[in-house]
């Protein structure tokens, strides 16, 4: 069907941010780092001390976190959804959460890595979120990166980014969606992945060898995930390389797309680097392979999920 999309409100200096743990536990010194990045820039934080439980590699077990996220939706006065950290967990928790209630919210999305689960229901439900620092990766990144991904919430405005052409094509223009591959190819045949016909469709990794990357890029392949696809946006393959290879991890993604014959524009500094940048997922985004560039703009119409 097809649906309007829409951007939350731009959040304001005082504005509540909620941030909730829906993955994997994580060091409280890098939490208490990136929750007074966040207050320095004007934002009020709020959590519950149960965000530090921890069972097994998770930040609690399914029902804490889901508890945690679907109260989070029906907060009434915070702005922002900001995860903690991602690691693993958050695909456990998509069949209890309601696409209408995230359509309801209207709130932000703030994460990536594990977040691309969430970025695929807020995608779902016509929502844009942005892809960038969890909570406890924010005093890692550069300065200027953490600088943009503010503005994006206060002020989006477009944004441009360069990056490496791998396949030329025809400038494409269609949603940006998508996020971490591993992630993506873990969703791949249970129903909880929007459509990505017609999408520019962007995809990230770290610490994955290049056979791993070939296996998950298959998959997304073969299920026809990315069946439709308007263009390809890879970021950063970060320590992915094979020791002593003569490939990159790069060759082999590319290989494994080139039969969906699309444009594909590769080592956008998108990903879990310090220099990564935010991203608005479901902004509309032109990619021009002949510039090397991505362009993103704000999600105003509507397309079909």
């Amino acid at each position: 069907m097809s649906i309007p999309w829409r951007l939350p409100d731009a959040v304001k200096p005082g504005d509540v941010v909620r941030v909730i743990a829906p993955s994997g536990a994580f060091d409280r010194e890098r939490f208490d780092a990136g929750l007074a990045i966040i207050e320095r820039a004007g934002f009020t934080v709020r959590y519950d001390d149960v965000v530090f439980s921890r069972h097994r590699y998770l930040a609690g077990n399914d029902e804490r976190r889901l508890a945690e996220l679907r109260h989070a939706l029906a907060e009434d006065d915070s702005r922002v959804l900001w995860v903690a950290r991602g690691g693993y967990g958050a695909t456990r928790l998509l069949p209890h959460v309601p696409v209408d209630a995230v359509r309801r919210a209207g709130k932000w999305l703030v994460g990536f890595s594990d977040t691309t689960a969430l970025h695929m229901l807020w995608a779902r439900a016509g929502l844009a979120s942005l892809h960038g620092a969890n909570v406890t990766t924010l005093a890692q990144w550069s300065d200027g990166a953490r600088d943009e991904l503010m503005s994006w919430l206060t002020s989006p405005a477009p944004r441009l980014f360069r990056g490496r052409v791998m396949r030329r094509g025809e400038l494409v223009s269609g949603r940006l969606l998508g996020g971490n591959l591993t992630v993506l190819a873990a969703m791949a045949g249970t129903g909880l992945l929007p459509s990505l016909r017609g999408a520019i469709v962007l995809l990230e990794d770290v610490g994955e060898r290049p056979y791993r990357l070939d296996r998950v890029a298959t998959q997304l392949v073969h299920a026809g995930v990315l069946d439709g696809a308007a263009g390809v946006a890879i970021g950063q393959l970060t320590d992915c390389a094979e020791p002593n290879a003569d490939y990159t991890a790069l060759d082999v993604l590319t290989d494994v797309l080139a039969p969906l014959g699309v444009p594909v524009l590769a080592e956008l500094p998108i990903g879990h680097e310090p220099s990564s940048r935010a991203i608005l997922s479901g902004a509309l985004a032109t990619l021009d392979t002949h510039e090397g560039v991505l362009t993103l703009r704000g999600p105003d119409a509507s397309v079909s999920v």
